[in-house]
């Protein structure tokens, strides 16, 4: 259920930053044996949403980084056509 809130709320909070553009977003789900790993991609707005210590501008950025604060891994891949967020979600909580 934390996952797929989580993944619900990414993917607003990358709409709201956006607002008014046409977007393309994608996600790559990997299912481990005791994890999830979730890698998101879009065309939008560079930013990491990974980063806990990132300036929190809306109620929904606020929750998306109080949900991510105790997760495992996380990278942020910024090239210059997209971003690239990757987090590892445990399976047993």
């Amino acid at each position: 259920m934390r996952s797929m809130l989580l993944i619900e709320e990414v993917f607003m909070l990358i709409k709201e930053k956006n607002s008014g553009k046409l977007l393309m977003a994608e996600m790559t789900v990997f299912l481990e044996e005791d994890k999830v790993r979730i890698i998101m991609r879009d065309d939008g707005e560079i930013f990491n949403i990974t980063d806990s210590d990132d300036a929190v501008i809306s109620f929904r950025s606020f929750f998306v980084s109080s949900l991510m604060s105790d997760q495992g891994p996380r990278k942020n891949l910024t090239t210059m056509s997209f971003n690239r967020n990757m987090f590892v979600l445990p399976l047993n909580s």
